[in-house]
C-alpha cells in the first residue's frame, strides 16, 4: 500500500460521503412520495452521480495499491471528463425540484439539507478529480516511471 496524496484523500472521502448522502431524504413531499436521492433524482442523474463516485473509489483503490500511472490514467481522465457534466446535471435536477413521480409543483416539494450536502460532496469530488490529475513532477520509479537514459554531453 502506498500513502495517498491530499487530492486522493479528498476524492475518497467525497465519493463515500456522496454514496451515503444519496440514501438520505433529499426532498420533503407528501407522504408516500419517493424522496431519497436514489429514487427522486431520476435514473440518468443517479447513473451519472453514482458512476462518478464509483470511478473515484476505483481510482483511489488503484492509486493505493500501486497500479502504474499508464493504467490508472484512463480512469482518472474519464472521471475528470465526466464529473463536471454530472455536476451540472445534479445541480439542475435539484434546483428544478423533480415532481417526485407524482407531478407535484415546486411549492409542494421542499429541498432538504442532504441535497445540499450531496451537491457539496459532488463538487469536492469534481475538484479532487481534476486536482488528482495535476502533475506534481516527474513520475517516481515506484509508480511506473522509467529511469532516463544516460547520454554523453555534447
Amino acid at each position: 500500500m502506498r500513502p495517498l496524496r491530499a487530492p486522493d484523500v479528498v476524492l475518497l472521502v467525497s465519493a463515500i460521503a456522496l454514496l451515503v448522502v444519496l440514501s438520505l431524504d433529499w426532498f420533503a413531499g407528501p407522504p408516500g412520495a419517493s424522496t431519497t436521492g436514489w429514487s427522486s433524482l431520476g435514473w440518468l442523474a443517479v447513473a451519472l452521480v453514482a458512476g462518478c463516485a464509483l470511478l473515484g473509489l476505483v481510482l483511489v483503490a488503484m492509486l493505493a495499491t500501486g497500479v502504474c500511472d499508464r493504467v490508472n490514467l484512463h480512469v482518472a481522465v474519464a472521471l475528470a471528463a465526466l464529473a463536471p457534466l454530472a455536476f451540472i446535471v445534479l445541480v439542475l435536477v435539484v434546483l428544478l425540484q423533480p415532481g417526485l413521480g407524482l407531478g407535484l409543483s415546486n411549492a409542494a416539494v421542499e429541498i432538504r439539507w442532504p441535497a445540499c450536502a450531496g451537491i457539496v460532496a459532488f463538487a469536492a469530488l469534481t475538484v479532487a478529480a481534476w486536482w488528482s490529475l495535476h502533475a506534481d513532477g516527474p513520475v517516481p520509479l515506484d509508480r511506473g516511471g522509467v529511469e532516463p537514459e544516460l547520454r554523453p554531453a555534447p
